[in-house]
């Protein structure tokens, strides 16, 4: 510790008697801190001395920090003095007495993160604070006469300021009108007295929410708005269901009003079940409503999910096809699932539980049987398939009960090896290496090699494709496990370290090279860690971004150094839409693109939007090309599924025509020759005749995409790792011969970091995405819009290179400007592959001119698989194929996040579960492993990265205490203190004895984000824990628990179950780990540390764990993309820094009500309808 800076230490002190002596702790020669009985305490600074406070008795527990020109101690939980420094000190820290004194716990911490909660009387949180260097982050909660929350405050900084209880936060409030004074008030006068999300509950023992407003007069409650969200409860009456015969006055009816007056209906049974919701009318002054019915049977297993169209049937289609049904056995383990695009699967298990053998609609035909492999511990080894007939499957049930290692002789498709070869123990119960066989012949053609750290981090990935040369990606960390460097393969021609920079907070606000921490970009943030600025391309393009009061992005501006714009987005929300049109609820209204002026720069113009009432586009009115206009004069139709039954685009009206009884588009008529689709028996697009792809290949196992044949007798084909990345594109002309290949190293990031074709191209991945990309030892800038698709591509210089511009949809207005080979990563920041004219969206193909995928959604999001984005492309984006996400997310995983909180309480209580009694659980299951790793890999409840020093203070006697302890082996004392401070330090070290109650404490502490690090070393700790509680939710998701080579489907669920953000600065949202929220994220990608997590440990300890996960995972029948009325876990206090609206780092859109959160009629992704088989 002799070169320490920014840390801090925290102990328990124990005097045998009466101390006669001073008893103290210093830093080197800087700071000294001490206690004597007479004086109490003194603090001598760089030999300066003063008495700071007296306070009677010795306190027990000690907490002293100095770190980011910062001094603060505190005893017994009450801050003894706070200090500005000039410079940061550096030393060992001592601990002194000349008096029999016993020490405990004694735990120091690098980089710390510091927040303190402030409660009244009766507990209740009422003012969070957290410091950002020299500057104070404050939010208030303010309750109703029955201690219900009402009203959450956002954010507001207040610069060379400690920690402090601020009594003119709130000076007033007007409960009529609503109106708040005070310093928040002042600090966002664009509110007009309305910084605050707020719940009105009605006038029951029910504590049940009837309203919800969000910041901003014009969207809050008070002065008879009607722009917000409102509930109504009742009883139903039979029939109103599309016609159900559930007995009137026996079931509860929830009628959610959003702030645009269009309703969903919820009917549960006394279990708390959604037997069926209601949404619409679809039109105004329509009675046609999206109406979805769920069946139980006796056992309260799904059965069988009802679709919207079954209720309002297409033409020529009959009503009972619109369903889809499930079987089970006896354990409740789906064994069949038939739906009407994808034909039958089937599922078979072992004696534990896990998914043995599964054929789906194609292998019945073919006879090809899936088939899962595992070892002891219940880790996936292998997968692949063989030819035999699964018949009624009692022959395969025999092989799954007794013999593990059947199929013996077998083509498979990957092998995973754990633990490594017995010479490094850092391998020990973690992945160490993937095979994969793409042909499916049992040959290998891509392995890839995984090295970690003594703290289980990823040091390195290594890629072998056979014919290629090993692309070896290395990672550097911080102790926190923020990924501070990237080193690109060596064969990189180009720049071969990417440095990461974070501020004290954990944000990323730099992105550069060891020689130029700011080559790339530099970032800042408002007080509510919404994106301010970033200053792109070595400081020459400063990228400035606005926001309205509940926080949704307003304009995006792009200019150079010398403030000559070279592009500015506008969003309008509430006004000038589609002839006049406005909406309250999220979606957009009006976007303009406002272009700079150089040679051959393209015109602005602007979009005007108008959506029917499910939220999907009806029409988009380009002001400055007519032909880039749809629904112009014939809005766009849907049928109830979602699915498109008229679009017109500038003068042409196409007609989609569907296979009876599927969502399967089959034929597209305009003026011209029809486009025509043909599919095989899982619902996968084979040809195309517009794109002329006469056929598509998949792959058995995984269904991606293995090769595609156009009509021109030229094919692409693909190569996948052990995570479905693409790793390998070959083009071939009609003799076979190849024309083209490009070479993908991902690294450990969902997004290439590097391609190698003729001229290797690097990636650098920041806040949004791709930042820059490196071609010819030139830098490139990408500049992207609210939903992160590519619009401007400039050079070192400044110069634009390339520009585009997209229909809704996402195909190009005519023809990019410029030089659009510059880059493949366009819409939505997809690569787009020219030879198709189809986005690879990872999971599947987008074709943005017909608006639709063309395999069916391996989540199940939609009634119809195949739509892009729910139709609402302005708003929405699909990350991965698999699910897509609103641009406008809400803080907290809950709707109640954002309007006070009231909705996400009342569903948790409402289940008799508090998050706290979850976790105790968990924590229950991971024994001594570390409780931040147990806590954000359960939830993400908190993104302060592991090792921040939480102190809660309660009241005017402010008795909190230190709520965080060490990262990855900076233990003070050794392991076997640690594990001392794992037993009695994660309760006394959150101010409640050992023998009470975590749950409380423990929810504060996760609330501000450094419960913890890991406290106990080796794969017990930090790596151990995190893995049991993730294992625990893919058990959950229905995965093999502990199995690696799912890491990124079971992270994926994981995140969208609470849409919290990661901590890979490189991945696609990089950076806000920490202060900026429970959830800014949308989709994510994995954490640095997405293998390690995933360990043995996962699979020894999670069984402990998996109860209490399943207790914090949304509940399957009521999940929502991003949470809503059905979460059964409770959110973190809206009082929290971080239960606030921010803005989206990905540079998407910002928080607010949008009102595809509260219609969909049910989240098709549910765990019962969701294949237990992830492919």
């Amino acid at each position: 510790f002799a070169s320490f800076s920014n840390y801090g230490v925290r102990l328990s002190v124990h005097p045998k008697n009466t101390l006669q002596q001073p008893l103290g702790i210093r830093i080197s020669d800087h700071l000294t801190v001490t206690w004597t009985q007479n004086q109490g305490w003194t603090l001598t600074l760089n030999g300066t001395a003063s008495e700071v406070a007296n306070t009677g008795s010795i306190p027990h527990e000690w907490l002293l920090v100095a770190a980011n020109n910062t001094v603060l101690f505190y005893a017994d939980g009450k801050q003894i003095f706070a200090e500005t420094i000039t410079d940061n000190i550096t030393g060992a820290v001592e601990i002194f007495t000349a008096d029999e004194v016993a020490f405990s716990n004694i735990v120091t911490f690098k980089n710390p993160q510091i927040g303190i909660t402030y409660s009244d009387g009766a507990g209740k949180e009422k003012q969070t604070q957290a410091l950002e260097g020299n500057n104070c982050l404050v939010t208030e909660i303010v309750y109703d006469t029955l201690s219900r929350q009402a009203i959450a405050t956002k954010a507001a900084k207040f610069d060379n300021t400690f920690f402090g209880y601020r009594t003119s936060f709130i000076e007033s409030i007007n409960w009529e009108s609503g109106e708040l004074t005070g310093e928040i008030a002042n600090y966002y006068p664009e509110d007009e007295g309305y910084p605050y999300s707020r719940t009105v509950y009605e006038a029951s023992p029910l504590n049940r929410p009837i309203q919800q407003g969000i910041p901003g007069k014009t969207f809050a409650i008070g002065n008879g708005n009607t722009h917000i969200f409102s509930r109504e409860y009742g009883t139903n009456t039979e029939g109103f269901f599309a016609e159900d015969s559930y007995p009137s006055r026996e079931y509860l009816v929830e009628k959610l009003t959003d702030a645009d007056g269009t309703t969903v209906y919820s009917l549960t049974d006394k279990l708390g079940r959604t037997l069926a919701k209601k949404a619409g009318p679809i039109e105004a002054g329509s009675d046609v409503y999206q109406t979805t019915r769920s069946i139980y049977d006796d056992a309260g297993n799904l059965v069988k999910v009802l679709l919207p169209n079954q209720f309002v049937p297409p033409e020529d289609s009959q009503p009972e096809a619109w369903e889809i049904t499930m079987q089970y056995d006896f354990l409740g383990q789906m064994i069949s699932q038939t739906n009407p695009d994808s034909g039958t699967t089937k599922y078979i298990y072992d004696r534990a539980g896990n998914p043995r053998f599964m054929v789906d609609a194609v292998g019945l035909t073919s006879q090809s049987i899936f088939y899962k492999k595992y070892d002891i511990v219940g880790r996936l080894t292998e997968e692949g398939w063989f030819t035999g007939d699964w018949d009624d499957g009692t022959e395969l049930q025999e092989k799954a009960d007794t013999n593990p290692n059947y199929p013996e002789q077998t083509s498979w498709r990957k092998r995973y090896i754990f633990d490594g070869d017995g010479s490094n123990p850092e391998l020990i119960g973690r992945l160490w290496k993937i095979f994969s066989s793409n042909q499916g012949d049992g040959n290998t053609d891509v392995e890839e090699i995984y090295d970690y750290d003594q703290f289980g981090n990823v040091k390195s990935k290594t890629l072998t494709v056979t014919g290629y040369a090993a692309q070896t990606v290395s990672y550097e960390y911080d102790n926190l496990g923020n990924v501070i460097k990237i080193h690109y393969p060596d064969n990189t021609n180009n720049i071969p370290e990417v440095v990461y920079s974070y501020n004290s907070l954990g944000e990323n606000i730099a992105i550069g090279t060891p020689e130029n921490l700011q080559r790339f970009a530099s970032y800042s943030y408002n007080a509510d860690s919404s994106l301010k600025t970033a200053t792109l391309n070595n400081q020459g393009i400063q990228n400035s971004l606005n926001y309205n009061s509940p926080g949704w992005i307003t304009s995006i501006g792009n200019q150079k150094a010398d403030n000559s714009l070279i592009m500015e987005q506008s969003l309008a929300y509430t006004e000038n839409g589609y002839q006049g049109s406005g909406y309250y609820n999220g979606n957009i209204a009006k976007n303009s693109i406002n272009y700079g002026t150089w040679d051959n720069s393209p015109p602005s113009y602007d979009y005007q939007y108008q959506y029917d009432k499910l939220g999907r586009l009806e029409v988009a009115q380009n002001s400055q090309n007519e032909q880039a206009s749809l629904g112009v004069g014939k809005p766009t139709t849907y049928d109830v599924n979602g699915n498109i039954e008229t679009l017109k685009r500038g003068d042409t009206i196409n007609e989609y025509q569907y296979i009876q009884n599927t969502d399967k588009v089959n034929t597209v008529s305009n003026n011209s020759e029809p486009q025509t689709y043909s599919y095989d028996a899982n619902g996968n697009v084979k040809s195309a005749s517009h794109r002329q792809v006469s056929n598509i290949d998949y792959d058995p196992f995984t269904q991606l995409t293995t090769q595609v044949q156009l009509e021109e007798t030229t094919s692409v084909s693909f190569k996948y790792d052990g995570e479905n990345q693409r790793v390998l594109k070959t083009s071939e002309d009609s003799s076979g011969n190849q024309t083209a290949t490009k070479l993908y190293v991902h690294g450990l990031n969902d997004y290439p970091l590097l391609e190698v074709s003729d001229k290797p191209i690097q990636y650098i991945h920041g806040i949004g995405g791709l930042v820059a990309l490196v071609k010819d030892g030139k830098v490139y800038t990408v500049l992207k819009d609210h939903l992160g698709s590519t619009r401007v591509v400039v050079d070192e210089t400044g110069t634009v290179i390339a520009t585009f511009d997209y229909l809704p949809f996402g195909d190009l207005i005519g023809t990019a400007d410029g030089n659009p080979e510059i880059i493949n990563y366009r819409y939505t920041g997809q690569e787009f592959d020219a030879e198709l004219g189809l986005y690879n969206y990872r999971a599947r193909f987008y074709d943005p001119r017909l608006g639709r995928f063309y395999a069916a959604d391996p989540k199940a999001q939609f009634a119809s698989p195949y739509l892009y984005a729910g139709n609402n492309p302005i708003m929405l984006v699909d990350p991965d194929g698999k699910f897509a996400f609103l641009i406008a997310l809400i803080i907290g995983a809950a709707v109640g996040a954002v309007v006070g909180g009231g909705i996400a309480g009342y569903t948790a209580y409402k289940k008799g579960l508090g998050l706290g009694d979850a976790i105790l659980y968990v924590l229950a299951g991971v024994a001594v492993g570390a409780v931040a790793g147990a806590i954000s890999a359960a939830g993400g409840v908190a993104s302060f990265a592991a090792g921040a020093a939480v102190v809660t203070a309660g009241g005017s006697t402010a008795t909190g205490v230190l709520a965080g302890v060490v990262v990855g082996g900076a233990v003070g004392a050794g392991v076997g203190a640690a594990q001392g401070a794992a037993q009695f330090g994660i309760n006394e070290a959150f101010g409640v004895e050992n023998a009470g109650s975590l749950s409380d404490a423990i929810w504060k502490g996760a609330l501000i984000g450094g419960i913890g690090g890991a406290i106990t070393g080796g794969v017990a700790g930090f790596g151990g824990a995190r893995s049991a509680a993730q294992s625990a939710i893919a058990s959950k998701s229905g995965f093999n628990i502990g199995s690696p080579l799912d890491s990124p489907t079971m992270l994926d669920d994981a995140y969208n179950a609470f849409t919290t953000l990661g901590s890979r600065p490189e991945s696609l949202l990089t950076g806000l780990k920490s202060r900026s929220t429970s959830l800014v994220g949308r989709w994510l990608t994995a954490l640095p540390t997405k293998v390690r997590t995933l360990s043995t440990q996962g699979s020894i300890i999670s069984s402990g764990v998996t109860k209490g996960v399943e207790q914090v995972l949304p509940d399957s029948t009521e999940a929502s993309p991003v949470g809503s009325s059905g979460v059964s876990y409770q959110r973190p206090s809206a009082s929290s820094l971080y239960g606030k609206l921010a803005f989206n780092p990905s540079m998407l859109s910002s928080v607010g009500l949008p009102f595809a959160l509260i219609t969909q009629p049910t989240y098709w992704g549910g765990s019962p309808i969701v294949s237990p088989w992830q492919r």
